[in-house]
């Protein structure tokens, strides 16, 4: 319940190590899992979700399968009937799932990224902000493979028909040349035209993003 992100984020890598002490390991992992469709408390909710991660890479990558968290993570994306607290619990799981597995949660980057997207026109302002917060860090993770596997459901992203969601892709690519310049070099050839288009963009914070992107992929 502690309210820092970083101790959450601390308590979740050191979970691991203490598998071996918890008499139901699976059960209580599934009662966080249960619990983050369920809590209206937004530092607890956050606080399942870095727990969950933690008993996630205790138990293996396999227990993703095992405990269906896609099916939690794909079911609540759309609709109108979903909450902003759910939307929010999914973007704080996937995460937290990404910043304590790292590579090992690379196989589902693109499952991710695709539901990470549907929030991308979110007119919600923090649920718009923390999917395109959560984009970037799993860039940052992204290996050469990854990046050739992400990439052109970015660039889809561009042909997105509400602006809000065209501005949050271009900031993502305009952000991986920080986060992987040796594995977009040979990328560039599809990402610069793709970033020209967008400067000729009737909504003029898409040009305008157009051109911060294409700045920072320059420098």
């Amino acid at each position: 319940n502690n309210p820092s992100d970083h101790v959450k984020r601390n308590i979740a890598k050191g979970l691991p190590e203490l598998i071996g002490f918890f008499e139901n390991p699976n059960k209580i992992a599934q009662d966080l899992l249960d619990s983050l469709q369920t809590e209206k408390d937004t530092n607890k909710m956050k606080g399942s979700a870095y727990l969950l991660s933690g008993f996630v890479k205790g138990l293996g990558v396999k227990f993703i399968e095992d405990m269906n968290i896609f099916g939690f993570l794909e079911q609540n994306v759309e609709g109108k009937k979903v909450s902003p607290t759910i939307k929010l619990a999914i973007i704080s799981l996937i995460q937290a799932l990404i910043e304590n597995l790292g590579k090992t949660f690379e196989p589902y980057y693109l499952k991710v990224l695709q539901i990470l997207m549907n929030f991308y026109g979110e007119q919600q302002e923090d649920i718009r902000l923390a999917s395109l917060k959560c984009t970037k860090i799993m860039m940052s993770y992204l290996s050469a493979f990854g990046v050739k596997e992400v990439l052109p459901q970015l660039l889809k992203g561009i042909e997105e028909k509400t602006w809000r969601a065209k501005v949050a892709s271009i900031s993502v690519l305009g952000n991986m040349a920080f986060c992987a310049p040796k594995q977009l070099s040979s990328c560039l050839p599809q990402i610069v035209p793709k970033l020209a288009q967008a400067l000729s963009d009737p909504h003029p914070t898409v040009q305008e993003k157009g051109n911060q992107a294409l700045s920072e992929i320059g420098s």
